[in-house]
């Protein structure tokens, strides 16, 4: 954590408590991997950030609704079970690694749609006009961790069982139960900011920072089965590459 005597300069731009919220989220990703719990007082908090009382407040409250925050009448602001335990999700490693990183503990299917293939994926799917689209959002104790869609070629689609895409990734739905075969998975990870759309179903403010994970799986001649588009949270995930010799 900053030292309380320090202070952060804030922009114009933006709401100064949704400044002050995302400030606190990245100290609490900090926070998490050490010993220390507790938050600096409302007042401290204050005086580092040139705000009002009443403006720290609103921006624990936000924290406190997103389940990252506990505060205590009397003792303090504490980081929550959940906050503690931001999962790591690891870059080019297995494609069961990539398997065990999209489980959560609860998944809902939003939507599942046969529609035109989106202009900027017509490379993956040269030979198709129309497309699935799935829409899920998982979330980690109830609290939405990441968004995510999926645009699937419709022979593949049509092995899927819907009832495993509410309790399995679509890679191992995909990889497991429909006698396709993965080959190969690529991904690329970008950082961004929320889009009004995404923040409101995140639970998070828009132009909050997000990470957004393409990822692609290929049959051994290269055809594309799926494609992902996640975003995730920022504050409840951590990347790491890992390389194997």
């Amino acid at each position: 954590m900053k030292p309380a005597d320090k202070t952060d300069t804030l922009s114009e731009t933006r709401p100064k408590w949704m400044q002050v919220t995302a400030a606190l989220r990245a100290d609490i990703g900090a926070m998490a991997r050490t010993q220390e719990r507790r938050l600096p007082t409302e007042a401290e908090l204050a005086r580092r950030f040139a705000v009002s009382i009443m403006t720290v407040r609103q921006a624990l409250a936000a924290l406190e609704t997103e389940g990252l925050v506990v505060r205590k009448r009397r003792h303090g602001t504490f980081l929550s079970e959940q906050a503690v335990r931001a999962r790591h999700l690891f870059m080019l490693g297995r494609v069961s690694d990539v398997f065990e990183q999209q489980r959560s503990d609860g998944t809902t299917v939003l939507s599942a749609e046969w529609v035109e293939v989106p202009a900027e994926l017509r490379h993956h799917f040269p030979a198709a006009t129309r497309v699935w689209r799935f829409e899920r959002m998982r979330c980690i104790d109830g609290v939405p961790c990441n968004f995510a869609v999926n645009h699937m070629r419709e022979d593949v689609a049509g092995a899927v069982d819907l009832d495993l895409l509410r309790r399995l990734p679509v890679s191992q739905v995909i990889a497991e139960h429909t006698g396709f075969v993965i080959s190969e998975m690529e991904q690329e990870l970008s950082a961004r900011t929320a889009e009004p759309d995404i923040a409101a179903r995140l639970r998070i403010q828009p132009l909050d920072p997000v990470m957004e994970l393409i990822g692609t799986s290929f049959e051994a001649d290269g055809a594309t089965l799926d494609i992902a588009r996640i975003i995730y949270r920022a504050d409840m995930f951590r990347f790491v590459n890992r390389v194997r010799q």
